[in-house]
């Protein structure tokens, strides 16, 4: 956003580095403008860029030929103290991972709040599994590590192993198996439609299935089969189905 030529010893610039400064600066300020609007959050959330956002739109409104700039930087610092407004009003949520497929979900709060957004320092409760289908309920830091969740899962349901003997597992309603890292984040909201977290020793890694009992006759047979065994079951008229009449 400086310039050497603004610091020229010389006097003042001539006409055309002025010109070209305030280019340059009209230049800076659209890029910040566009990188706030694309980053939003990430931006907002780091107390150096919100400095530095905040010592450049001094600057720029300062400038007597950067007016237009001025209020574009206005518009950026506004959307900065809505959003530690935001923050503030709903410090502290916690959220919920049902046990069923649903959808993460606000487990206490406003019910008719519309925050949507789910911030690294909330908490959420989810179930850890074990290799019978035992489980455990834990409460955790959205931005908690896998090791963590996994120490504290072992020890509630009693694995007595060691840490680095466990892994944390998502189980996925078709069956596929996905470790997790040990500085992983963020993994109950990483989950699939239907995955389950288990926490398993390296040993038992092929004895974990998913159970999903609501879903077990529909993984028995196709699609068109459970719209016939529907018809014939419900229905007194057999009528031609095609598969792709059911979304799954």
């Amino acid at each position: 956003y400086h310039s050497d030529l603004e610091n020229e010893g010389d006097g003042s610039p001539s006409v055309e580095d002025r010109e070209y400064l305030i280019t340059c600066k009209r230049r800076v300020v659209q890029f910040v403008h566009k990188w706030v609007i694309a980053v939003r959050n990430v931006v907002f959330e780091d107390p150096v860029a919100v400095d530095f956002i905040e010592e450049l739109a001094s600057e720029v409104e300062a400038d007597p030929d950067l007016q237009e700039e001025a209020s574009v930087m206005h518009h950026v610092l506004s959307q900065i103290a809505r959003y530690q407004e935001d923050r503030n009003l709903h410090n502290g949520q916690k959220w919920k991972l049902p046990p069923n497929g649903q959808p993460i979900c606000l487990f206490s709060g406003n019910p008719s709040a519309t925050r949507t957004l789910i911030r690294p320092d909330d908490d959420i409760i989810f179930r850890v599994y074990c290799a019978d289908h035992t489980y455990c309920t834990l409460r955790f830091p959205i931005a908690a590590t896998a090791e963590m969740i996994k120490a504290c899962a072992s020890d509630k349901l009693v694995l007595n192993r060691a840490p680095d003997d466990l892994f944390l597992v998502e189980v996925k309603s078709n069956g596929e198996r996905s470790v997790f890292k040990d500085n992983d984040v963020s993994v109950p909201t990483a989950l699939s439609l239907n995955g389950r977290l288990f926490v398993s020793p390296k040993d038992h890694l092929d004895a974990m299935e998913e159970k999903l009992e609501d879903t077990y006759f529909a993984k028995m047979m196709s699609s068109k089969g459970v719209i016939e065994q529907f018809i014939l079951v419900h229905g007194p008229k057999e009528i031609p189905v095609e598969e792709c009449h059911v979304i799954c």
